[in-house]
């Protein structure tokens, strides 16, 4: 079993110094994956950053701090999982280069639910 993850996925391995992008809506179920299959401290959330964060930070200060959080991990050689939408195809490509930057693998699990599940979740 791998460094950081509580339960073995049955078809996916995923190497104790890896970048994991979790990829979906809000309500697509990102964080109740994140927390059946990743020790929570290996998951930078934006929610939870957000929660921490006093105020309401902008979108941009959020990110810089998840940012920065995800580089201090896969500088430190430890696992992290990125808990967010991530849909912006450039972000996802900034992550893949700092992972890649630190030779560390990088890999995503896209949750595509159909909308108006996502919607009922969230209401």
């Amino acid at each position: 079993m791998s460094q950081g993850i509580t339960s073995q996925p049955s078809r996916i391995d995923v190497p104790a110094d890896a970048l994991v992008v979790l990829i979906g809506a809000a309500g697509s179920g990102k964080s109740t994956f994140a927390g059946l299959h990743f020790v929570s401290d290996c998951v930078v959330s934006s929610d939870r950053l957000r929660a921490e964060m006093p105020g309401a930070p902008s979108e941009d200060v959020l990110f810089s701090e998840l940012h920065r959080r995800v580089q201090a991990r896969l500088a430190a050689g430890r696992l992290a999982v990125v808990d967010a939408t991530n849909t912006d195809w450039m972000w996802r490509a900034q992550l893949v280069a700092d992972a890649r930057g630190y030779g560390r693998p990088a890999m995503a699990i896209v949750f595509n639910l159909p909308a108006d599940v996502c919607s009922a979740r969230n209401a």
